[in-house]
């Protein structure tokens, strides 16, 4: 067995006809840019803090693929592909809602990974 990830994609439905595409779930790279662009600036001699405003915020840039939004104009919001700055803004945008839904439908997914995992791994022992 590799202990190498193989990408793969999942395709999330949500309100509205609209849909996400994400990773199945984060290498050990991506995990590990997620808490690099949460943690706050440390001071000398004091514990890293992870800024709450950014924690979810990264993990939704590292995990969203492509998704089905338009524009006001009912043009495609391109962010397949896209810098991870460019899609942290384009999600800021966002209505609030919105948002929250994206969010919610990650962390259920991630939830769904590693409940997968576990069961597997357990399986796997017996």
């Amino acid at each position: 067995m590799s202990r190498f990830l193989k990408p793969e994609i999942v395709r999330l439905n949500l309100t509205g006809g609209d849909w996400i595409t994400v990773k199945r779930q984060l290498t050990a790279g991506e995990q590990r840019r997620v808490f690099a662009r949460s943690a706050k600036t440390a001071m000398a001699g004091k514990p890293v803090e992870i800024d709450l405003e950014k924690a979810g915020l990264m993990e939704m840039v590292e995990y969203l693929i492509d998704w089905s939004f338009v524009d006001e104009q009912g043009k495609p919001v391109a962010i397949r592909d896209m810098p991870s700055e460019y899609i942290a803004d384009v999600l800021c945008s966002l209505d609030s809602d919105s948002f929250a839904e994206i969010h919610t439908a990650i962390d259920a997914h991630e939830k769904t990974v590693a409940e997968e995992k576990k069961t597997r791994s357990t399986a796997n022992v017996s």
